[in-house]
């Protein structure tokens, strides 16, 4: 349903017009991920520093617990080798609404309402308050609203994509030791267009049991020759504090896609919602399987998306057909800018930078999976003569 920067750029030739945030210039390599040594590379320079779950004084004498993720432990943590394994998404709740079940992370290490907006120029909209534990999960309350007139784009649609082997995340993880702390990770993030197809061309239903074949957005992946390939989306500076995974996945630009799928005949002109994230977190607890491997339970995935500038969030709508100079293009402008709850960069929270973003949490599990096929998926044509995209306010 959903992309961003690295597969636009691959499919569209849209590359040049990406910000440049700096970070990493090249993929890495196969020998980089097989072996991540000291002079590890970090994917996402500009990202907020860790903090675990401390109480802080909101400014009005309550206090908030952050749901942050920890810090890396100490170099030379323990030798050892759990092989190179891949992980997908089994569940990925985006449903911000039932306190039992958090979803997301604490981005700016702010817990707004009561305490306030980390960046500047503050919303005058109760939608871009935090929930418990200062969890940022903005655009997700968008998404419920969103699903009222077109069930596909909500919480339980986005599931059901999942579950039905339409689309997914996948995650590659190797150079972990498979003890409690590791201090250098290697986690590649692809872009999955759903799970192999049966002769009739169907994705077959995933069983989630370590043996479902997912397919590879080419967008997401490049090819190194003799039937391999690596990620767009990775991080050669990914930790392990206590069993739990640490990773900030990105492109050259900084950015990571949300997956995304066709939301079928009738949608605009059929391409997928493009969107960018940017400063993307994942964080779980890697827990051993019966056959050797792991699954990444208690886990949260939050990010930002930034809605103007060529590729941004408003921009995105004029992929799906959706034109700047059509009312309804008028109406989401609307809801969107003033439910902009962040900095658009990590390293731009609490320095009085505008609020440029809008928030975005799921929680989720993920189980063992298999790469499949490189499979390619063509954009069409948007449709719209607009020449620029009305930026927020």
């Amino acid at each position: 349903m959903l992309a961003a920067c690295g597969a636009v750029a691959a499919t569209a030739g849209l590359l040049v017009g990406c910000p440049s945030l700096g970070g990493l210039t090249s993929a890495p390599d196969a020998g980089a991920l097989d072996a991540a040594g000291p002079d590890v590379v970090d994917a996402s320079p500009t990202e907020a520093a860790p903090s675990d779950a401390t109480s802080t004084d909101t400014g009005n004498g309550s206090s908030c617990t952050h749901a942050r993720w920890p810090g890396a432990p100490d170099a030379g943590s323990g030798s050892g080798d759990a092989g190179r394994f891949v992980l997908a998404l089994q569940t990925f709740n985006l449903d911000p609404t039932n306190p039992a079940e958090p979803i997301g992370l604490d981005l700016d290490d702010q817990c707004t309402c009561p305490g306030p907006e980390s960046c500047g120029a503050a919303m005058d909209s109760g939608i871009t308050c935090d929930n418990a534990d200062g969890r940022d999960p903005v655009f997700n309350r968008l998404l419920l609203q969103l699903a009222e007139i077109t069930p596909p784009i909500g919480p339980a649609g986005i599931q059901a994509v999942v579950t039905q082997g339409r689309a997914n995340y996948l995650l590659r993880i190797s150079s972990y030791n498979g003890l409690a702390d590791d201090a250098e990770v290697a986690v590649e993030l692809f872009v999955s267009t759903g799970t192999t197809t049966d002769d009739a061309g169907a994705h077959v239903t995933p069983q989630f049991d370590g043996t479902d074949q997912w397919e590879v957005l080419s967008s997401s992946a490049i090819d190194t020759g003799s039937s391999t390939f690596v990620s767009v989306y990775f991080d050669l500076g990914a930790y392990v504090a206590n069993h739990v995974l640490v990773a900030h996945p990105a492109d050259a630009q900084g950015f990571v896609p949300t997956f995304d799928e066709y939301l079928g005949p009738g949608a605009g002109n059929g391409n997928p919602l493009i969107l960018y994230l940017s400063d993307a977190v994942i964080t779980g607890t890697l827990t051993p399987t019966s056959d050797g491997s792991f699954s990444l339970q208690n886990a949260f995935f939050g990010a930002r998306i930034p809605t103007d500038g060529p590729l941004g969030g408003l921009a995105a709508l004029t992929q799906v057909g959706l034109c700047s100079s059509s009312p309804l293009f008028a109406q989401i402008r609307a809801e969107l800018c003033p439910a902009r709850d962040l900095a658009t960069r990590a390293a731009n929270d609490n320095t009085g930078a505008s609020c440029a973003a809008i928030s975005l949490g799921a929680s989720f599990v993920a189980t063992p999976a298999l790469l499949g096929p490189v499979v390619s998926r063509a954009l069409v044509p948007s449709g719209c003569a607009d020449a620029s995209v009305p930026a927020c306010p």
